[in-house]
């Protein structure tokens, strides 16, 4: 999803739609867009804010839970969610989770990702 974070030219769907949303929204001079990002972790049945200045709890309490509200609609509460100007602000938070992210060895793969994660971008 993130391709080759060393080699641009090779970037995923997830650099390429931060670029495409910037794009769209620059071109659109007569609106104003606020725009903020959240990334999120699924490890062991726990969720983690990858984008958290607090640190990791290791006994798993997180604080963030899955809850639907009235209209049926999925919220994730207390996942942070940081406001972005620019595409460069957007793909700085999707590095620096990045650098959070579980990750441990497996017979097939030395450097695995032993987890699930879900960046999101709020238009």
């Amino acid at each position: 999803m993130n391709g080759s974070t060393p080699n641009f030219k090779y970037r995923g769907v997830i650099p390429r739609a931060i670029n495409q949303i910037f794009q769209e929204v620059g071109s659109r001079s007569e609106h104003e867009f606020v725009i903020t990002v959240g990334y999120l972790e699924i490890y062991n049945e726990q969720l983690y804010d990858l984008l958290s200045t607090e640190p990791r709890d290791p006994a798993g309490g997180s604080g963030i839970s899955i809850q639907d509200d009235a209209k049926g609609e999925v919220h994730v509460r207390g996942l942070s969610l940081h406001q972005v100007t620019n595409e460069e602000e957007a793909l700085n938070y999707l590095f620096e989770g990045e650098t959070k992210k579980t990750f441990a060895s497996t017979q097939m793969n030395e450097h695995s990702s032993r987890a699930h994660s879900v960046y999101t971008i709020h238009v």
